[in-house]
């Protein structure tokens, strides 16, 4: 995939504009720091690493599991999270969220293992 129009597509979902036109400056990923409400005003925050359009169409390959492109890694990691776990639904601070909701979302980002995502059920909240 060479656009975000492409990954779009491929998503199957129109992605928020403001967010299509954000990700057309990233050439490879981006650094960005994103800090709780709770959080020390000298603390910058936790580092996220954006990918750009290249590193979002990357595959992810689960051994035993499947492949997917990054911006649909929730897909893989849900699916390992149903076969190990009788839970239907993923804590959040927000409260339980159904998995199949979590697997829907579009990863954008990440950071030591952790994913930060959109999510198309609730207008591509983060």
């Amino acid at each position: 995939m060479n656009s975000i129009d492409d990954i779009e597509k491929a998503y199957g979902r129109a992605l928020p504009n403001s967010y299509k036109s954000y990700i057309n400056d990233v050439p490879d990923y981006a650094e960005r720091y994103f800090k709780d409400d709770d959080e020390d005003d000298d603390f910058p925050g936790r580092p996220w690493f954006l990918l750009g359009v290249h590193r979002l169409s990357e595959n992810l390959d689960m051994k035993g599991v499947g492949v997917e492109p990054m911006f649909s890694a929730l897909r893989l990691y849900t699916k390992v999270f149903q076969e190990f776990s009788a839970a239907d639904k993923v804590y959040s601070p927000q409260g339980n969220i159904p998995v199949q909701r979590v697997a829907e979302g579009f990863v954008f980002g990440e950071e030591n293992g952790d994913y930060v995502y959109m999510d198309p059920s609730d207008s591509f909240s983060v």
